[in-house]
Formats: C-alpha cells, sequence, structure tokens
C-alpha cells in the first residue's frame, strides 16, 4: 500500500483516477485546496473513484460514504466530502 495525494475541485461531482484497493484516510484543505489522501495498491487495477462533495444544508445521498469535511476561510464555507 502506498498514500497517495488528490487535488479535488470544488464542485458536487467529479471522478478521480485512482486504483481498485483504495481507501480514503483524510480530508483537509492545503494551500487553499480540498486533498483527499487515500491508500492504495498500485499493483491492483487501475479504476475510477466518484467523488461527491456537499455544502452545509445540502440534502446527502446516504449510499454515499462519508470521507471527512473541510472548512474554508476563503469564501466562508464547509463542505463535506463523500465517495461513492
Amino acid at each position: 500500500m502506498k498514500i497517495l495525494k488528490y487535488e479535488l475541485e470544488i464542485t458536487e461531482e467529479q471522478s478521480i483516477d485512482t486504483y481498485a484497493i483504495f481507501r480514503a484516510l483524510d480530508v483537509q484543505l492545503q494551500y487553499n485546496k480540498i486533498v483527499l489522501w487515500a491508500a492504495v495498491d498500485e499493483s491492483s487495477e487501475p479504476a475510477e473513484r466518484k467523488i461527491i462533495i456537499y455544502n452545509t444544508g445540502d440534502k446527502v445521498n446516504t449510499k454515499y460514504a462519508y470521507i471527512g469535511s473541510v472548512q474554508t476561510h476563503l469564501v466562508k464555507a464547509a463542505y463535506h466530502v463523500f465517495q461513492n
């Protein structure tokens, strides 16, 4: 396993290219960008992961797995990151 970093866009839904064996570890703000860290097995098949970002007050689809929340002072908002 290896820990990789993925920069996320502030958008409701996006996909990241990663590996089939993927475990989200944390999400934080780093240098004014939302960053997701995950443990992956680079010997596993390439895979695409769907990432969903909700704002506070949004309706949440409970079938998604929660990763974490990030607060930013740039736009005074909190974002809640999930994966499908």
